[in-house]
């Protein structure tokens, strides 16, 4: 009995050393794989932060070509457009000069003046179209410019005071105004307007209508006659359908059939008509 007791101890004693034995080598293997890992990690990501590196370097090198590239760029348009505004004007030079003004700049520009400068024009080169010399500007001193003689518009001689006389340049009518012009000697003038006259009426006779005594301009007709005793009271103008008698003795009309005058107090012959005419 005790031989199988020691028999079970000894088997069950060496079944626990191997898995002692097993359990530690597995926890080994575990370890050492487990530093694999963490070694293999690192080196990962230290391969994608160098490459990350290497892109951002990259694109700032790319950025930086652009920025350059858009900067000559744009120096070659602002040259190009200053070689426009001042290129010099065609002639009709010979053909050898044309050839030599049209031939392609060198590499590296030497210039070739357009011209001198002046109070108001840029030297440039005829090549490139650098402004050479800016204009120099007026320089203005009693009235003129001392660099090229141009008048100043603002210099004023003297000072001056306006004295002015006035006359009528348009004479004003009944129907339009007229003008009133004053000047001054020194020829500086200015106008007024003359308000218009307005018709003057003369009345109306039994000859003429309503006339205006200054254009003559006419309105309505002519007033008709109004006789009394075969005489018109407004003009004098004897009545043609009207009989009248004479005065023998003064020949003063007197009316028809009357035998006695008013005005020379003479009497007729009461027999009938033989003393008047």
């Amino acid at each position: 009995m005790k031989r199988i007791l020691i028999f079970i101890l000894t088997v069950v004693l060496s079944f626990s050393l191997v898995s002692c034995s097993m359990i530690t080598e597995s926890i080994d293997n575990i370890k050492s794989g487990t530093a694999v890992l963490k070694k293999h990690a690192a080196n990962k990501d230290k391969e994608n932060f160098e490459a990350d590196d290497e892109d951002e370097d990259e694109d700032d090198e790319k950025e930086e070509t652009k920025k350059e590239t858009e900067k000559k760029e744009q120096e070659t348009k602002e040259t190009e457009k200053v070689a426009e505004e001042t290129k010099a004007p065609e002639t009709s030079a010979p053909q050898t000069d044309a050839v030599a003004e049209t031939a392609a700049p060198p590499a590296v520009c030497s210039h070739k003046s357009s011209g001198a400068a002046s109070c108001t024009k840029n030297e440039t080169c005829t090549y490139c179209g650098v402004v050479l010399m800016y204009a120099y500007g007026h320089k203005y001193s009693g009235g003129y410019c001392t660099r090229c003689g141009k008048t100043d518009p603002n210099y004023k001689t003297n000072t001056h005071s306006h004295s002015y006389t006035s006359y009528v340049s348009k004479q004003p009518t009944c129907t339009s105004a007229g003008t009133l012009t004053y000047k001054c000697s020194c020829g500086d003038s200015y106008t007024e307007s003359v308000a218009k006259t307005g018709h003057s009426w003369m009345e109306k006779t039994c000859f003429t209508p309503k006339t205006c005594s200054s254009c003559w301009k006419t309105e309505g007709s002519a007033r008709s006659h109004s006789y009394s005793s075969g005489i018109c009271v407004y003009c004098g103008t004897l009545d043609p359908s009207y009989s009248v008698s004479y005065c023998s003795s003064c020949g003063v009309v007197v009316e028809s059939g009357e035998r006695y005058c008013y005005f020379c107090k003479y009497y007729g012959d009461a027999s009938g008509d033989a003393d008047w005419w």
